[in-house]
């Protein structure tokens, strides 16, 4: 990938060790990543890289705004961009409230990096 075609995601959890390793999952299939702690230092980054960001990753449950709240308020911002929901709950009763708020994906935690990287060239329609 040139750097002309690489991809910004903006990772958004409040576990520092995920937030961490999942970050550097996607940099090492070179996409140019972003991250924040909360749902309001999400908004805040997608406002500061703007077109920059073409995926937003996000935790349901996160301090000062949640993962709903935010895929909610991204969708009416930037309707463009493709967003994943992730969570340690997971049944259809999460993956169909993930998806009634915005998200084009849900991912259960835990996750194996390959799942990841496998689920974001899908939301993202890449090979």
């Amino acid at each position: 990938m040139t750097e002309a075609t690489r991809r910004g995601v903006l990772v958004v959890e409040d576990e520092e060790g995920l937030r961490t390793l999942l970050a550097a999952i996607l940099e090492m299939e070179n996409y140019v990543v972003y991250t924040a702690a909360d749902g309001q230092d999400g908004l805040a980054a997608l406002d500061r890289h703007g077109d920059d960001i073409q995926l937003m990753i996000t935790d349901l449950t996160l301090p000062r705004m949640g993962g709903l709240e935010l895929i909610s308020a991204v969708r009416t911002r930037r309707p463009s961009i493709k967003l994943i929901g992730i969570s340690g709950l997971s049944g259809d009763d999460v993956l169909a409230t993930v998806l009634r708020a915005g998200a084009d994906a849900f991912m259960p935690k835990p996750f194996l990096p390959k799942d990841a990287i496998a689920k974001v060239r899908e939301v993202l329609g890449q090979p």
